[in-house]
């Protein structure tokens, strides 16, 4: 018993974490034999733990790389050309602002990833309160408002009761204005962005519904996934971070983040936050 014992320690230095139960032993050797395999199952969950981790970190790093490239890319290509001597003021003044529009992605990029690594990481710490929702909701929209303005969005806001919701006031802002941004770059000039507050026995729900160019049913599973960006997307500038955010930052305090393609025109996200209890 006592080899079988070495024997199942030496398989698991080389990762192998079976271990055969003994029916016919019992008392103490029956004991350390369960034992052992107790911690022959932990290793292996650790042991699957830390590979997924090391896939996570690979996909991230790749993710990570792909999104850089792009506005880099612009800015060394707009730099070239105007090192050249031959370019005119109006060309040189129009790369010099392709440049700031780039170099603005980027620092939009850096600090969405900044903030996404230290979710992942529990470094960013979500303390949800029992506090009112309302100021929260409306400094949301009054954050997304000068968007709003530029391309002639209007943005209505129903008239809700002030109800007190288990949230962090900070991040729940920005989970809002994440999906109200969203909502605005995929909607076109003129357009119109919906906010209905209403609620259930547990939960407060934000219904943002706007009238822009939807979304394909097949893609509703993968929109809230990091780096995602949807196929009518391609000309939309973005980098698939914001939904994700949102999602990690709800879940983060029990509630949930859905979207759903409307029937006339648009797409409808829906936040659920769970409500205090009483």
């Amino acid at each position: 018993m006592i080899d079988n014992i070495s024997d199942y320690i030496d398989n698991f230095i080389k990762n192998n974490y079976k271990v055969e139960e003994k029916l016919e032993e019992d008392g103490i050797f029956m004991s350390l034999i369960s034992r052992t395999k107790d911690l022959g199952k932990k290793l292996d969950i650790e042991l699957n733990k830390l590979n997924n981790e090391k896939e996570n970190l690979k996909s991230l790093i790749t993710d990570i790389s792909h999104q850089l490239k792009t506005p880099l890319a612009s800015i060394s290509l707009y730099n070239s050309i105007l090192l050249e001597d031959d370019i005119s003021k109006e060309d040189r003044k129009t790369f010099v602002i392709q440049n700031e529009e780039s170099t603005k992605k980027l620092h939009n990029l850096i600090d969405s990833l900044v903030n996404i690594s230290r979710l992942e990481s529990s470094m960013i710490k979500i303390n949800p309160e029992c506090i009112n929702i309302k100021n929260t909701i409306i400094k949301a929209v009054k954050s997304v408002y000068i968007k709003a303005i530029n391309k002639n969005i209007e943005i209505n806001l129903d008239e809700f009761e002030d109800l007190k919701v288990n949230h962090d006031k900070k991040w729940t802002e920005e989970a809002i204005f994440n999906v109200l941004d969203n909502a605005i770059k995929y909607t076109e000039d003129n357009g119109n962005i919906d906010i209905k507050i209403s609620q259930t026995i547990s939960y407060l729900r934000i219904d943002i519904k706007d009238n822009g160019i939807g979304i394909n049913k097949e893609e509703l599973n993968n929109l809230f996934k990091r780096f995602y960006r949807g196929k009518e997307a391609k000309d939309i500038e973005g980098s698939g971070v914001g939904l994700y955010l949102s999602r990690k930052i709800v879940e983060a305090q029990g509630g949930s983040i859905v979207a759903s393609k409307n029937i006339d025109k648009g797409s409808t996200f829906s936040l659920l936050l769970q409500k205090c209890n009483n």
